[in-house]
């Protein structure tokens, strides 16, 4: 159902504390079951801006910049539940209708594409998506402008396979390039 592209996403960053980043060079990445997974089961990185996984690490974990590491990766999207295409999204619109005939609740984002992948197409590597990372934020970059200054890119990464590589960028400095 989800073919194959060969298609390398060169920077995705990954924040989290000193201690974890170190842990994950030594031993590698970790899938973990956790309470709200935005994108289903996976380990998380952000597209393009190493920012973004510093912001989230602050806002999420509350930890200061010195208590902040980030991954960079170079990422092979492999088979990728893509939400910036037309047909992933009906696929997970169908999924969704399925789960509600069923009564399931709640159906969040996560139980929807955690329900398809496992359901109808166990071979996903990646799920990638646009996300507007706060309602409150929705700013446009500027006036008369369709871009909005909080919209991110962000990739799951379900097959561990798919990280072709990752080396520590940044500890403790968010302005450290």
């Amino acid at each position: 159902m989800i073919e194959y592209k060969e298609k390398i996403i060169p920077e995705a960053f990954h924040g989290t504390s000193i201690d974890n980043a170190e842990n994950i060079i030594a031993n590698g990445f970790i899938i973990k079951n956790r309470i709200d997974p935005y994108l289903g089961n996976g380990v998380y990185f952000y597209e393009a801006c190493r920012e973004h996984a510093i912001d989230y690490v602050e806002n999420r974990y509350h930890l200061s910049h010195a208590e902040i590491a980030v991954i960079c990766a170079r990422i092979d999207l492999g088979r990728c539940l893509e939400l910036n295409n037309s047909k992933h999204v009906e696929w997970l619109k169908l999924t969704w209708k399925l789960l509600s005939e069923q009564g399931i609740d709640p159906i969040t984002d996560a139980v929807v594409i955690n329900f398809f992948i496992e359901t109808f197409s166990e071979n996903v590597d990646t799920v990638r998506a646009s996300q507007l990372y706060s309602s409150s934020n929705r700013q446009k970059i500027f006036t008369g402008s369709r871009f909005f200054s909080s919209q991110r890119i962000v990739i799951c990464v379900r097959n561990l396979k798919s990280i072709q590589d990752c080396t520590l960028c940044n500890m403790g400095d968010k302005d450290n390039e």
